[in-house]
């Protein structure tokens, strides 16, 4: 009797242990899509920024040294993950 009665708690404690891993899994998927879109969102802007003249990067107030920076910082603020 005592055999069965661990036999199904072994079977909801390996039940709980899939349900962490699966939720863990969809994290880290749902963290990589949101990393994909900061990086592409920054490439978009560094790209935009490194287009414009050092005239009218001064106009706004960035110094081509800050390019990457302000890429990185506007994808942090503004990237949003895709919908799955």
């Amino acid at each position: 009797m005592n055999s069965r009665v661990e036999s199904v708690g072994s079977i909801g404690a390996a039940a709980g242990l899939i349900d962490r891993v699966a939720a863990r899994a969809a994290g880290l998927r749902n963290d990589f899509a949101l990393f994909r879109e900061r990086r592409r969102v920054a490439a978009r802007v560094r790209a935009e920024l490194y287009s414009l003249t050092d005239r009218e990067l001064n106009d706004i107030g960035i110094s081509r040294y800050n390019i990457d920076d302000i890429a990185r910082e506007h994808a942090v603020m503004y990237a949003k993950p895709k919908a799955a």
